[in-house]
C-alpha cells in the first residue's frame, strides 16, 4: 500500500486462538496518533456476525473478526461476505465449464464485477479487459471440446483495507480526515462497514 511502510514477519509467533500485538515507545514521547496497523498474507477473515447490505453497495456487520484458512469457493460472488471483507489486491476466481461444440459461436454473458478493473481469460489465455459495460466477450476461438477453463481475474481498490469503516453510512459519496475516526460523535458507529467487492448477481 505505501512503500515507506515498515513491515515485520510474524513468522513463529502467530499460534491458534487469541493473539495480542502490542506498541511499545520506549522514549515517552510519543504524542500523535497512532496509524492502523494491516496484517499482510495468504489466509481468510471470517466474521461470526450477520452481514447487512445498504444503499451504494454498503455492507456492514457488528460480528467478531477472526483469521482463518484461505477460501477457495466463493458462494454469490461477493469476496466481502465470503472471506475477504477487507481484501486488496488482484484475486482470480475460475470455474470449469463443459463445452460440447467448440466450432459453434460461443458469447460469454458476465454478471457486473465490483471491482477498479477485471480480465477475463478462458484456458489460461487472456480474452479482454473491462473496465466499464458491456459485460460480455465473445469467446469461440479460446474454446475446445470438453472441459474449459474460465478465470476473471478481479483488481480490488483499498477501500475496504483502508476504510472508514465506521460511520453512520457505510458508503459515504466523499470523505475526509474527520471520518477516520471518532471526531464527530453524531456519525461514529461501532459496526464496521464495506462496500461490496466482487461479482454481482
Amino acid at each position: 500500500m505505501d512503500r515507506s511502510f515498515t513491515v515485520r514477519s510474524l513468522e513463529g509467533l502467530v499460534k491458534l486462538g487469541h493473539n495480542v500485538i502490542e506498541v511499545v515507545e520506549e522514549n515517552n514521547n510519543f504524542t500523535a496518533e497512532a496509524a492502523p496497523m494491516y496484517l499482510l498474507g495468504n489466509f481468510g477473515v471470517h466474521c461470526d456476525g450477520e452481514w447487512i447490505h445498504s444503499e451504494n453497495r454498503g455492507i456492514s456487520t457488528d460480528g467478531r473478526f477472526a483469521v482463518s484458512c484461505p477460501v477457495s469457493h466463493i458462494k454469490g460472488g461477493s469476496l466481502v461476505e465470503n472471506g475477504y471483507p477487507f481484501f486488496a489486491g488482484k484475486i482470480t476466481l475460475s470455474q470449469t465449464v463443459i463445452v460440447e461444440h467448440p466450432e459453434e459461436r460461443k458469447k460469454l454473458l458476465l454478471p457486473r464485477p465490483y471491482c477498479a478493473v477485471m480480465n477475463l481469460y478462458v484456458n489460461d489465455q487472456f480474452v479482454k479487459l473491462f473496465a466499464w459495460p458491456q459485460w460480455s466477450a465473445d469467446v469461440t476461438k479460446y474454446l475446445q471440446k470438453g472441459e474449459n477453463k474460465v478465470s476473471l481475474e478481479l483488481t480490488i481498490g483499498n477501500r475496504n483495507v483502508l476504510g472508514p469503516h465506521h460511520q453512520k453510512d457505510a458508503e459515504m459519496h466523499s470523505v475526509g480526515p474527520e471520518d477516520f475516526g471518532p471526531y464527530r460523535p453524531s456519525q461514529w458507529r461501532d459496526r464496521y462497514a464495506f462496500v461490496k467487492t466482487g461479482l454481482g448477481e
